[in-house]
């Protein structure tokens, strides 16, 4: 690497071999980087296809499960509105059956 004066204008020759030292420097560091195909590789001794299926179907099971919670707890809070007597009835009943 040569010196350069740096209060010196900048040539094309010193624009090209920078540019060419940073390519050098890049090309370097993506070597240290693994690939799409051998990141998967990597992830396929961890999981397989089978287990993410397997994982899929029990999170389906989950949701189902959740779907079904819900769907009974917004029956029973509709029993509760049709079935719960008013403030009203109930203290006309109170009077009815309740001596004073």
């Amino acid at each position: 690497m040569k010196k350069r004066n740096i209060q010196a204008p900048a040539t094309k020759g010193d624009i090209d071999d920078a540019v060419a030292q940073i390519a050098v420097v890049i090309e370097k560091a993506l070597e240290d980087y693994p690939t799409k195909k051998d990141l998967d590789k990597k992830l396929e001794k961890f999981v397989t296809k089978d287990d993410l299926k397997a994982a899929e179907k029990k999170l389906e099971d989950k949701i189902d499960d959740v779907a079904g919670d819900v769907s009974d707890i917004r029956r029973r809070v509709i029993d509760l509105e049709t079935d719960t007597v008013s403030r009203r009835d109930f203290n006309e009943f109170k009077a009815k059956v309740l001596p004073t």
